[in-house]
C-alpha cells in the first residue's frame, strides 16, 4: 500500500491476520480500536507512515510469529499504548517517533515478547 489514508470507528484500521502486509507513506488514524493489529504469525513492515489517535494502542503484535517493523514512523496520540508487542509477537523500530500516548509509549508483556529500537 502507498499513500493511503485508513480508519474505523469501531474496530482496527489495519489488521494483519497471518498475511504480510507492506505500507508506505501511509496514515491510519482515529480508529476504534488498534490502529494496526498483527497477529496469528502475520507481519507488517511500514515506511514514512503515521498511526495517530487510535482508542487502544497505536500497534500491536501478538502471538509466536507475529512481526512488526516500522521505519521514519510517527505513532502519537493513542488512547493505549503506543506500541505493544505481547504473546510472542516481535516489533523492531528504526528512526520511529513514539509520543502523546496515553499509557507507555512501548510496552512487551509476557513470555518470549521482543522489542527492539534503534
Amino acid at each position: 500500500m502507498r499513500h493511503v489514508t485508513i480508519s474505523s470507528q469501531g474496530g482496527n484500521g489495519l489488521g494483519v491476520y497471518g498475511g504480510s502486509v507492506k505500507m508506505e507513506s501511509c496514515r491510519a488514524q482515529d480508529c476504534g480500536k488498534y490502529g494496526v493489529f498483527v497477529k496469528d504469525g502475520g507481519s507488517l513492515f511500514a515506511k514514512d507512515s503515521s498511526i495517530l489517535r487510535s482508542r487502544a494502542a497505536g500497534a500491536l503484535s501478538r502471538g509466536k510469529k507475529s512481526k512488526l517493523e516500522m521505519e521514519k514512523c510517527a505513532i502519537e496520540d493513542s488512547g493505549g499504548n503506543g506500541i505493544g508487542v505481547d504473546e510472542g509477537g516481535k516489533a523492531s523500530l528504526q528512526n520511529t517517533n513514539v509520543s502523546g500516548n496515553k499509557n507507555c509509549g512501548a510496552m512487551a508483556s509476557g513470555l518470549y515478547a521482543s522489542l527492539q529500537a534503534h
